[in-house]
């Protein structure tokens, strides 16, 4: 015969998880921790001057998402965006990386102040990997390489455990090999002046043709970075909740982009759009739910102390990053 919980779920008049969500909320499990995939996502933030190969590099690790390709090396990467505006933000699902967030930097100066505001608020939780583009097609690439090293010296200097520089020596298909053993051993020697390992570790020089899909030194930047991300994730102190997920589940199901707290919880009194989602609707269930969920960097909480319910919650991190930011922050030509 029928279980009682197959009636219940079978009676027009009732649904067991609303029901349990209204009348047995269980609090004591909002703090239950466990390591689930929302916690999976390394920040990694490409840096350096303009034309150096960042948003190349960025969509060639796009496209190799679900592998290098065999060919890869005689391969260019296409669909580049030229000219970033602000702080390009992607998430990946990456075969060799793991979940990763890509933050592609503009490199143009007018941006360093938003761009330093930003980083320091994504490493307020979590260290990132930095990957710090010298371009070898410039004649003054240390110079270029000290002002970024200063950059993320500066926005790691309160980090919870040190963040990682991958050095990617870009446009090395336009020296020869011998050139380049000579410039990799000068960027060397600064690094090690410079990063001494407190804040900031340098895990690695990479010579790159940012433009191709695959090779040897496409292979070797991947190893170098997937050992990074992977150290963190071993690393990884923050655990979030079980609400977490099921809330950031819940807004993208709802392609949410932006909205605010009061909107947010006036939606979730909707039993008609919850659904069978288990999520808090208290107010300061659902800010708590929302801070824990930014410190994992999918979602941006700009929260109001004076009137909660004012609270800003981004979904989509582009909106701020690179729509508003790529606005306001511009060079005039």
């Amino acid at each position: 015969g029928a279980t009682p919980l197959h009636l219940a779920t079978n009676n027009r008049h009732l649904n067991v998880v609303q029901y349990l969500n209204h009348h047995f909320y269980p609090t004591k499990y909002l703090h239950a921790k466990t390591f689930l995939s929302v916690d999976s996502y390394v920040n990694v933030v490409l840096l350096g001057n303009p034309g150096a190969g960042k948003s190349t590099l960025a969509q060639v690790i796009i496209q190799t998402s679900s592998g290098i390709r065999l060919f890869g090396r005689f391969q260019k990467v296409e669909g580049v965006v030229l000219h970033t505006a602000g702080i390009v933000p992607t998430r990946i699902e990456h075969q060799r990386l793991g979940n990763i967030i890509l933050h592609d930097l503009a490199g143009q100066s007018e941006y360093y102040s938003s761009h330093i505001a930003v980083l320091e608020n994504l490493l307020q939780d979590y260290p990132a990997v930095f990957i710090n583009f010298v371009n070898l097609c410039e004649e003054e690439f240390l110079t270029s390489l000290h002002k970024w090293i200063t950059v993320i010296e500066n926005v790691s200097q309160n980090v919870s455990s040190p963040c990682h520089v991958v050095t990617v020596a870009s446009h090395v298909d336009m020296i020869t090999p011998n050139a380049f053993l000579r410039v990799k051993e000068e960027i060397s020697v600064v690094l090690s002046s410079r990063l001494d390992g407190r804040n900031v570790i340098n895990v690695g020089v990479v010579g790159l043709d940012c433009r191709k899909c695959g090779g040897g030194e496409f292979s070797s930047f991947i190893i170098t970075l997937s050992k990074s991300c992977q150290a963190f994730r071993s690393a990884n102190s923050i655990k979030t909740s079980l609400y977490c997920r099921m809330l950031y589940t819940f807004l993208e199901k709802e392609k949410k982009t932006v909205l605010r707290v009061d909107e947010l919880c006036h939606l979730l009194a909707n039993t008609d759009v919850l659904g069978n989602y288990y999520i808090p609707q208290e107010q300061d269930d659902v800010l708590e739910t929302l801070s824990s969920l930014h410190s994992t960097c999918l979602i941006i909480f700009l929260k109001n102390n004076h009137t909660p319910g004012n609270s800003w919650l981004i979904v989509d991190k582009r909106v701020l990053l690179a729509d508003v930011n790529g606005v306001l922050f511009a060079p005039k030509t």
